[in-house]
């Protein structure tokens, strides 16, 4: 049976909470998108892969990396581009969840170019 990263090759793999992801379930993530390669749990073969990975965190990945709760390298391989979106509780008005105001929350969040 294919895995996460078979079943997403050559599309988008959505990681939610990546920031409760052991730090030895890192490092494999972390290879994977270096390398493009991983072995199947028990597997002996490497398989390719070609996968964007897009990751979501309710807590600020930058500080759990310099706090060594999250690894640094990891966050720097993740953090091409930041989509900081605020919660409905700072915004100044809340809208239904519609089309409407999909548009209007990406338009109040700030998108990030990491240097």
């Amino acid at each position: 049976m294919p895995g996460k990263f078979e079943t997403a090759a050559h599309s988008t793999l959505f990681l939610d909470e990546i920031s409760n992801l052991p730090l030895h379930m890192q490092s494999k993530l972390l290879r994977v998108l270096q390398d493009k390669t991983f072995y199947r749990v028990g597997g002996t073969k490497q398989i390719m892969t070609d996968v964007r990975v897009l990751a979501a965190s309710n807590f600020g990945l930058q500080h759990l990396s310099e706090n060594k709760i999250f690894r640094k390298d990891l966050y720097y391989r993740l953090a091409e581009y930041v989509l900081y979106i605020p919660p409905l509780r700072e915004r100044k008005r809340r809208h239904h969840f519609s089309g409407a105001s999909v548009h209007e929350t990406h338009q109040s969040g700030t998108r990030q170019k990491r240097d």
